[in-house]
């Protein structure tokens, strides 16, 4: 059973954003930083509290937290890290040197804007939520990528079909699908309302259906 947040995470996720739409401030209106992960995905409805925050940079924006941070690389993970005044770590990831599979101008391109804070669209998270739950799976955070894919397909429109189509290869879309018609994850997600459950696995079946045709329409 999901428990809900409780005051003090309320109050930590609060400010987290507050910190990520001051940082999307300093670029003005154009998106030199973008949110992706947790804090991303509660943009589109999620109502989960997250540990840290991930974003996606440009080098310019990049050379400005340098200047105001004490920001760390990690180069075999592909990325940098600082914290913030309040012990919050902020994962970095840098135009042309991460190591995720979508690059910093096409996740900069179709960018959302959310509440003031500048995030990846459903698609882009879709792909990167599924590439992180290869690696965790049976965990914790595994479980909470599974429900963070059933809420972007379930609860969010589908704008951009075709991104997926470009992203995901077969072994992708065979765990999308087995994420998808497993009634237990939607029963997880749901807090057991079996009759919500079902109709919502149904709902979402028929939007990958469509997906992976173009010539099926997204409802």
């Amino acid at each position: 059973m999901k428990l809900p947040m409780n005051a003090n995470q309320i109050a930590e996720a609060l400010k987290v954003e507050d910190f990520l739409r001051g940082l999307v401030a300093q670029s003005g209106g154009f998106p030199e930083i973008v949110v992706i992960g947790g804090y991303a995905v509660r943009a589109y409805g999620a109502m989960r509290f997250s540990h840290d925050g991930d974003i996606m940079v440009n080098m310019n924006a990049f050379s400005a937290l340098r200047d105001q941070y004490n920001v760390t690389k990690t180069p075999r993970l592909g990325k940098a890290q600082f914290t913030t005044a309040f012990l919050v770590e902020i994962d970095v990831y840098v135009e042309q040197q991460h190591k995720l599979r979508i690059p910093f101008d096409e996740v900069q391109a179709y960018a959302v804007k959310k509440s003031e804070i500048w995030v990846a669209c459903i698609e882009h998270l879709i792909v990167l939520k599924l590439d992180a739950l290869k690696n965790r799976r049976n965990t914790d955070k595994g479980v909470k990528d599974i429900e963070d894919i059933l809420l972007l397909l379930s609860r969010n429109k589908i704008e951009h079909p075709d991104l997926l189509r470009k992203h995901l290869f077969p072994e992708d879309w065979e765990l999308l699908e087995d994420i998808v018609g497993t009634a237990g994850n939607w029963q997880a997600f749901t807090e057991i309302d079996y009759r919500a459950a079902g109709l919502l696995q149904k709902q979402t079946e028929a939007v990958l259906r469509a997906i992976k045709s173009p010539k099926m329409e997204i409802q």
